[in-house]
């Protein structure tokens, strides 16, 4: 553990499979997926799954896989047509 000001700032850990079974690495693509950290694909692989794979799982989860603002999503349809 690594502290800052004598609070913890991360967490350094083996990923081994006992670890990897008990999900503990896809919560974590999932997070940083959610927070703009790591792309879609990266927390798929980070994950261990395909990019379809993991993007179930998120839908499980009730996670959007894109984000689009009004004027964004506007901008998509009109390109469409």
């Amino acid at each position: 553990m690594v502290t800052k000001n004598g609070r913890p700032v991360f967490v350094a850990l083996p990923i081994n499979t006992s670890l990897a079974d008990t999900g503990i690495v896809v919560s974590i693509a999932i997070k940083l997926y959610r927070n703009d950290v790591i792309s879609l694909e990266r927390a798929a692989l980070l994950a261990g799954q395909g990019v379809g794979q993991f993007t179930e799982e998120l839908a499980r989860q009730n996670i959007p896989v894109v984000s689009y603002s009004a004027v964004e999503l506007a901008d998509e349809l009109k390109q469409i047509k």
